[in-house]
């Protein structure tokens, strides 16, 4: 059987893809006339995961989902570093950017990670399985993007003086996400530091009528 989650790992040099299957579903079409578009509310959860130490900060909603990532990945402390929640419409989409807290050692040391996501394209869907059902179970995403930009620290020997300098990589993922709602999916992984820390971004989507 095919887990529910999707998982899709991000870092500099390397972009791993892990995709859980999913039942054939449809989008659902506006019929003319029928009723407005409804709210959606995203929760995006920032998760950090650590290789030194040990527990779990994060709210119960998540747990199952920390249980999941120690099967798969060698992190034995996980906190949840930000909460962010962005409200908009079915048929439309939203962005998200911002910068990873400070305490997060990076390449770079004491430079900031910017990242962003981009969500598009949202639209409800139903169970292949259930024509005509009224009861919506996932959402689909036409578009859905996440990038950072990780600083690293270079340097070069000029006239005997070596030079620093620091440079920024580029990462991300571009896919589509079909998402149950009301359950927790790992958007993405990135790894900020040599030692192999890393931050989740983990997606939670409710319907508002």
């Amino acid at each position: 059987m095919f887990r529910k989650w999707i998982v899709v790992g991000l870092s500099v040099g390397v972009v791993c893809v892990v995709l859980g299957g999913l039942p054939e579903i449809t989008v659902a079409e506006d019929q003319a006339g029928g009723p407005p578009s409804r709210n959606v509310v995203l929760t995006v959860y920032l998760l950090e995961g650590l290789r030194v130490g040990a527990g779990v900060e994060a709210p119960a909603t998540l747990l199952p989902m920390v249980a999941e990532l120690r099967e798969l990945h060698p992190y034995t402390a996980f906190r949840v570093l930000d909460t962010n929640i962005i409200r908009t419409r079915e048929g439309y989409g939203a962005e998200l950017a911002g910068v990873l807290p400070q305490q997060i050692q990076n390449l770079a040391g004491d430079l900031s990670v910017f990242h962003q996501v981009e969500l598009q394209d949202i639209h409800v869907m139903k169970e292949a399985a259930a024509p005509g059902a009224d009861t919506p179970r996932r959402l689909h995403f036409g578009h859905a993007e996440l990038t950072a930009e990780i600083p690293y620290r270079s340097g070069h020997f000029k006239e005997g003086v070596f030079v620093q300098t620091v440079n920024w990589r580029n990462v991300g993922i571009t896919t589509q996400l079909d998402v149950p709602l009301n359950e927790p999916v790992l958007l993405g992984k990135i790894n900020v530091n040599s030692t192999g820390d890393a931050v989740f971004f983990i997606l939670e989507a409710k319907l508002i009528d």
